[in-house]
């Protein structure tokens, strides 16, 4: 009697916005076709599959990447920890979602992975990369990894570019009453000139909700007071996170901040 123990294929997928994350198979690159790319792999070549997902986590940022907060890191934790099995694959669609920080970031990465004994794959369902202890001793799979890397990394810098030259120009027209961005609290409405204008029931409710705090009321018992007195919940229920997004929010002071940060 033979016994057949299939290798692990440990895929790992990431989109770094929500938007990405969907169940839809028109997302041409969103967690669905990285799943079906992976569940392709495995059956094409006979291994048993392992899925690490990193959602809505960037592969660029410096405050909060897949390499300081994501299951990413996770995997290189446990690699370090000897619980991943030398002779197992890590899956990617693109050399990409391990990160786009550069040669160098990628490098160590990938030299973590490979020195461990796990080989690294990158199939799209055409064509299959293998980076491992052996090709990367050649001159051939270093500069493949490179240029992955360095295109990667270019991409993504001109993405960011543009997206700062892009704000820099709305801070421009903000500035001579332009709007900034549409997406304002509960309690504005943007007309259909692009100004904003209170909505007078949702106004007064923040009013009156700064006047309890400052009162000298919880958020706890804001809250349950609101839900009590039958009020509308701006979103879907009154609740602590509710009543202090509302009580924090710089909005109230005309102050805008960004997902960077920047006020």
């Amino acid at each position: 009697m033979y016994i057949s123990i299939m290798k692990k294929c440990y895929a790992y997928s990431r989109v770094s916005s929500k938007a990405q994350v969907s169940e839809s198979d028109d997302k041409k690159f969103g967690l669905v076709r990285q799943k079906d790319n992976a569940e392709a792999f495995c059956k094409k070549f006979g291994y048993s599959l392992v899925e690490i997902i990193d959602k809505g986590i960037s592969g660029w940022s410096d405050k909060k990447s897949n390499l300081s907060h994501g299951e990413l890191k996770v995997f290189l934790d446990a690699i370090d920890n000897g619980e991943i099995e030398a002779g197992s694959v890590f899956l990617l669609d693109d050399l990409s979602r391990i990160g786009r920080k550069g040669i160098m970031a990628t490098q160590m990465v990938v030299g973590k992975i490979i020195t461990a004994g796990i080989s690294i794959h990158v199939w799209n369902g055409d064509r299959l990369d293998v980076y491992d202890n052996v090709s990367m001793n050649e001159i051939g799979g270093a500069v493949l990894l490179a240029c992955a890397a360095d295109n990667a990394y270019k991409d993504s810098a001109e993405k960011s570019r543009r997206h700062l030259k892009n704000w820099k120009k709305k801070r421009e027209l903000a500035k001579n009453g332009g709007l900034l961005t549409r997406k304002v609290p509960a309690w504005i409405h943007i007309t259909d000139d692009g100004k904003l204008e209170l909505i007078p029931e949702k106004a007064a409710i923040v009013k009156d909700i700064v006047a309890r705090y400052i009162g000298g009321k919880g958020s706890t018992s804001i809250a349950r007071d609101l839900k009590a007195e039958g009020v509308k919940p701006m979103s879907r229920a009154w609740t602590l996170s509710a009543v202090n997004q509302i009580i924090k929010s710089h909005a109230m002071i005309g102050e805008l901040v960004s997902s960077n940060g920047d006020v």
